[in-house]
Formats: structure tokens, C-alpha cells, sequence
């Protein structure tokens, strides 16, 4: 059994990004909404054993080396930071979405 060497946070304007992708997807397809939900969950997994192997975030208002980023799901990004051994996810971000609506 593996133990988790991070402990992850979701701010809750991530939780609302992600309930809205979720939420969106639906109206498309139920099939592709669940597998965004599933692949969220796996995406926490990883992060609780080794968010430093995730590329750091680059991007102009973005304070440099302090977020890193994670693709799932195709073209879905979390945003997030690291600070001792906790994980903090502050956004799901459609990739497809204009990047600088990040910093707003």
C-alpha cells in the first residue's frame, strides 16, 4: 500500500471551475462528463505522491517558479503550488480558454 506524501487542498474557486467544466461537459455528453470527474480523481492521486515532477507555470502576471501545472483529461490544466507538503489547487482551467483570464 502506497501512502500519500502530500495532502491536497482545493480552493473553492477550483471546485466551482471544476463543477462548471463538469456541468458543461453534461449538456454534451454524460459519458465524457464522468470521465472528467475521473480523471480529476486520478489527477489527485498523482499529485498527493509527486506534484514536483509537474512543469512550472509560465505566464506574464504570474508570479515565475511558484505554480506548476498539470494537464489531464486532454485539455483540462490545474493550477497549482506547493508550500512544504501540501498541494494547493487554485484553478481548472480549460486549456481552450484565454490564459490571461487566470490572473482576474
Amino acid at each position: 500500500m502506497t501512502h500519500s506524501k502530500y495532502s491536497v487542498v482545493i480552493s473553492s474557486r477550483a471546485e466551482t471551475m471544476l463543477v462548471q467544466h463538469v456541468t458543461f461537459l453534461s449538456r454534451v455528453s454524460i459519458s465524457a462528463a464522468k470521465k472528467l470527474s475521473a480523471a480529476f480523481r486520478s489527477s489527485l492521486r498523482e499529485l498527493e505522491q509527486t506534484p514536483e515532477r509537474f512543469p512550472l507555470l509560465v505566464l506574464d502576471g504570474i508570479p515565475t517558479g511558484l505554480y506548476r501545472k498539470y494537464l489531464f483529461y486532454n485539455r483540462y490544466k490545474l493550477i497549482f503550488l506547493i508550500i512544504e507538503r501540501t498541494v494547493y489547487i487554485d484553478a481548472v482551467r480549460d486549456c481552450r480558454q484565454n490564459p490571461e483570464n487566470l490572473i482576474s
